[in-house]
């Protein structure tokens, strides 16, 4: 009776001890098992922000990669409107330095004709030649318009294009003031125009919506 009383306690301490030792080991498992569980989040926590942090870096460099692109397609826009607007300029100025030039040369070739004389044949030749390189369709107009202008005719309104008064249009033709203003007279008659029409007004008239060489 002692003996099985000295077995059952043995058997009770064998059996609390293995269960002492079974809970000690469970409880070391779920102690590492949550350590290392903490761990591995610490780690994956670390590693997503290094991983968001790389991604904003590289959203940030795409960004200004982005802006100094748009920046640069700016500039090189501005740079074009800037270059077309001088290419402009230049040929607005050499447009006007081109119609100064030639005003220069019409007004060179004006003023040489007035002291010209047209008295033969060959004075007209030489005289429309030089008239023609002003305006060189202006003759074939006024004889379109007018089938029945004379040659004296013509040359009055050839004088009278080129602004010369009847005083220096007398002086050239060889003929009295009154003679000049006569042959516009009967022009003017024949035609049906006004009475109180001036030949520098009618010239005007005709060639007002014409273009420069009339």
């Amino acid at each position: 009776m002692h003996s099985e009383r000295i077995n059952f306690i043995l058997f009770f301490l064998t059996s609390l001890s293995i269960i002492w030792v079974v809970v000690v080991f469970v409880v070391l498992l779920v102690k590492y098992y949550r350590t290392n569980l903490r761990e591995r989040e610490i780690k994956e926590e670390e590693l997503r922000q290094k991983l968001t942090q790389s991604l904003n870096e590289k959203c940030q460099i795409e960004r200004k990669q982005f802006d100094r692109e748009q920046q640069l397609k700016r500039e090189v826009t501005k740079m074009k409107e800037t270059v077309s607007n001088c290419q402009r300029d230049i040929e607005m100025k050499e447009q006007i330095l081109n119609t100064i030039y030639e005003d220069y040369d019409k007004y060179a070739v004006i003023n040489a004709l007035k002291n010209k004389k047209i008295l033969t044949k060959q004075d007209w030749i030489v005289f429309r030649t030089s008239f023609d390189m002003i305006y060189p369709k202006f003759v074939s107009f006024i004889s379109n318009l007018h089938a029945n202008i004379t040659s004296q005719e013509i040359k009055i309104f050839v004088l009278s294009r080129l602004g010369f008064s009847y005083v220096e249009q007398a002086r050239m033709l060889g003929v009295t003031e009154q003679a000049v203003r006569r042959v516009w007279y009967r022009f003017r008659d024949k035609n049906n125009i006004a009475k109180n029409k001036h030949i520098f007004e009618y010239i005007n008239e005709i060639t007002i919506d014409k273009i420069e060489e009339i």
